[in-house]
């Protein structure tokens, strides 16, 4: 985590006294990254697509929940709001309830929950990175949430979704992962094998593909001002383009994926992801 953690958000909620909870920067499992380039690419997309939720720009509404990750409520608005709905039927865990709640009492038109981008955080990836290993959308890592709790915890294979449609209509399921997403390959002890960027950089394009496709569709519908947003962060916007979109898909081009790759060559020659967090200061 950030040094001064608890500093930054307490000296937020003194700056703002009109919010009642924040959301701190969530990272997902950096310590993969370096053996698993595409779960790198994944993730970050993911935060991306957080970014444009919080910033979508031409007076729509602020999207910003709370996570159980890394929020802080105030005791008065949890007393408020009467805490966790003991019968959430939402669909999500007591975390993004809570948020809910609040933004419910407060008005649809509010943004009652602010954001800190310094006070960060490293989370547990293990969920994210066993969807992403099994050609499922990390986006969508949640959505076998039930009352009685996750239930695709395994280490080998994913629990169906609930029949939920991330993709262009089609049915995630540990059957069907995906359209011809390519798994990540196992040993011969049931380990992963790590990415290499040259042996598989088209099985790592193809699946970082498949993120960007999902999850633009699964937080934006066809809000296409809203995918640009996304992936301009992502690539930036520049000639010759990085990315275009063909029959309603999103596709690296030749020039983003020379781009992307020396990205992550540029980040594997560094060996630190310290570089990530210059704006959150020091790890402790």
């Amino acid at each position: 985590m950030s040094d001064s953690y608890l500093s930054k958000l307490l000296e937020q909620a003194e700056r703002e006294l009109e919010k009642d909870a924040f959301l701190g920067r969530i990272e997902w499992d950096t310590k993969r990254w370096l053996d698993y380039p595409g779960f790198h690419l994944s993730t970050r997309f993911m935060q991306f697509l957080d970014l444009v939720s919080r910033h979508p720009g031409n007076k729509r509404i602020k999207n910003i929940p709370t996570s159980g990750a890394n929020s802080m409520v105030k005791a008065s608005t949890l007393a408020a709001i009467g805490g966790v709905d003991p019968s959430n039927g939402l669909g999500a865990g007591a975390d993004v309830n809570v948020g809910r709640r609040i933004k419910y009492a407060r008005g649809a038109d509010t943004t009652p929950i602010g954001y800190n981008h310094v006070a960060w955080l490293e989370t547990n990836g293990d969920r994210a990175f066993n969807y992403y290993a099994y050609g499922e959308s990390v986006v969508a890592m949640w959505s076998d949430f039930s009352r009685k709790g996750y239930k695709g915890r395994k280490e080998q294979g994913v629990s169906d979704l609930g029949g939920r449609n991330y993709y262009e209509g089609m049915k995630f399921s540990k059957s069907k992962p995906g359209p011809n997403i390519p798994k990540l390959k196992l040993d011969q002890q049931g380990s992963f094998v790590p990415e290499d960027l040259e042996r598989d950089w088209h099985d790592i394009v193809a699946r970082f593909e498949y993120q960007i496709n999902s999850g633009v569709w699964v937080y934006f519908k066809d809000d296409f001002e809203l995918w640009q947003r996304a992936l301009n962060f992502t690539f930036g916007n520049v000639r010759p383009p990085r990315w275009e979109i063909q029959d309603g898909q999103v596709k690296i081009t030749e020039a983003g994926q020379i781009w992307l790759k020396q990205q992550l060559k540029s980040f594997a020659a560094k060996n630190s992801q310290e570089i990530l967090y210059q704006r959150g200061g020091h790890r402790v």
